[in-house]
């Protein structure tokens, strides 16, 4: 019997959000407010759990995960980024395939006979961590020859979405466009290989509402401990070291003043995130989730609900 702090990485899962207790982390507990959360769809969906975006440690409330929801159709095509509808690959004992489009394998046996793996899907999400872990026996996971099989699959698939925004946008001067061996070399569920990560909050500027909501938003991330996943009184670093008498010199208070407006560098302000434990103020904002292991326990294939709704739901939480 094996318990994780956390579900290991290339598992399938079921996620459900859980919006009120986003909310009632920001302080967001009037009733209107909550009552609203109660009222938003919250639906099972089943995922891949692709890798954890920061090192799993103990004490931590939740757990950032890149997770690729799975499909029971194929994929929705999408024009604008070069996405064709037949870029999936299915898990067997799905039957939905052609010569070039060859299932994967999990160990044990998948319970489902209609799932695909859609390219760039991927979603981050918070794994909630409960102090009596996560229970792997009988998990269904994919090897690391089934996980490379599924890439090279989508390898084609992603030359060719590469190439199409390659000519179809060009390169911007503001960012520069990936090349399309660098689009195809990414995960085949990574949607950050065209750059659609969570947008970072704005700073208050000249009383333009927008702004002042995104100060308010960040006053309460801070205060409230969520900028990281570690506990509220370890979680968020103060943005001024405080001074103890002994560490005025003989230079007298002016140094000292000097010392007290020196922001603490994180490893984020040199551009590495060796752990992902660098406060950041979008954190809250990722949605919140539980995750459950025993997939067969919580659906029938019939009732496997499309990552398209999935994509709807998180949308309504970021609203």
């Amino acid at each position: 019997m094996f318990r994780g702090l956390v579900p290991l990485p290339s598992h399938y899962a079921v996620i459900r959000t859980d919006p009120e207790a986003m909310l009632k982390d920001l302080g967001l507990d009037d009733p209107e407010t909550l009552a609203e959360a109660k009222d938003m769809s919250r639906k099972k969906y089943l995922v891949f759990l692709e890798w954890p975006e920061e090192l799993p440690m103990p004490g931590m409330r939740w757990c950032r995960y890149d997770v690729c929801p799975i499909g029971t159709t194929l994929r929705p095509p999408d024009e604008s980024r070069g996405i064709t509808s037949d870029m999936v690959v299915p898990i067997a004992p799905n039957k939905g395939h052609t010569p070039d489009r060859h299932p994967v394998h999990t160990t044990p046996s998948f319970p489902f006979s209609n799932c695909y793996h859609w390219i760039f899907n991927s979603v981050s999400v918070r794994v909630r961590v409960h102090e009596d872990g996560v229970e792997h026996d009988g998990a269904i996971r994919l090897s690391p020859k089934e996980h490379n099989t599924m890439n090279d699959t989508f390898f084609p698939d992603a030359q060719r979405v590469g190439t199409f925004l390659h000519e179809k946008y060009g390169a911007s001067s503001a960012t520069e466009e990936k090349k399309p061996e660098q689009v195809a070399a990414a995960s085949a569920c990574d949607d950050d290989a065209h750059g659609t990560g969570l947008p970072v909050e704005a700073s208050a500027q000249d009383g333009d509402p927008t702004h002042v909501l995104s100060d308010i938003y960040r006053r309460l991330v801070t205060q409230r401990g969520l900028r990281k996943s570690g506990p509220p009184s370890h979680g968020d670093d103060k943005s001024q070291p405080r001074l103890s008498s002994s560490s005025k010199d003989a230079s007298g208070s002016h140094d000292a003043q000097k010392q007290s407006t020196i922001t603490p560098v994180t490893s984020r302000d040199s551009g590495i995130d060796l752990f992902g434990w660098d406060p950041d103020p979008n954190t809250a904002r990722i949605p919140l989730v539980d995750a459950w292991l025993d997939i067969d326990k919580h659906f029938t294939e019939d009732d496997i609900t499309s990552p398209v709704e999935l994509k709807k739901e998180f949308e309504q939480i970021d609203a």
